[in-house]
């Protein structure tokens, strides 16, 4: 798993740390939400969605494949592996979760809960997406009709 835990003196864990830059998380969301699951995504999709450079798309799809997060063809595109799936799956699960709880109990806006829970899902551990989860009795859809991934 992508995750470790740093250990105390005691040995006992302090606190879960994500592999995972928030920066990382949002290219592989992109790919995913661009079809990257079954097709190549190409470098300019990629730059256009996240209004950033060809250059820095092209030096972060580096470290993705690098990390095995991706596969890459030249001048074709990207395409998640098994283990980018995972970590996407995971994010989307805590972004959809964060919009229940900002929308149900704290009376956010459908767009302000998407904002803030864009902020949140880079933040949160597993564990406090686990207990909001089980706080919320487990919802399979978001507010905007989205399936919650397990």
């Amino acid at each position: 798993i992508l995750h470790y835990k740093i250990k105390t003196k005691l040995g006992m864990p302090k606190k879960e740390v994500r592999a995972l830059t928030a920066s990382k998380e949002d290219y592989l969301k992109i790919i995913y939400q661009e079809g990257g699951e079954h097709r190549l995504v190409s470098n300019k999709t990629i730059a256009m969605k996240l209004s950033v450079s060809p250059a820095s798309v092209t030096e972060m799809i580096g470290k993705l494949k690098q990390e095995a997060l991706i596969e890459y063809v030249p001048y074709k595109g990207s395409m998640l592996t098994d283990k980018g799936k995972e970590w996407c799956m995971k994010i989307i699960r805590a972004h959809r979760i964060w919009e229940v709880f900002l929308t149900e109990y704290l009376g956010y806006t459908l767009k302000e809960a998407h904002e803030d829970a864009n902020l949140l899902e880079h933040i949160a551990s597993d564990r406090i997406i686990e207990r909001l989860n089980e706080f919320l009795r487990r919802p399979s859809h978001s507010p905007n009709g989205k399936s919650i991934p397990s």
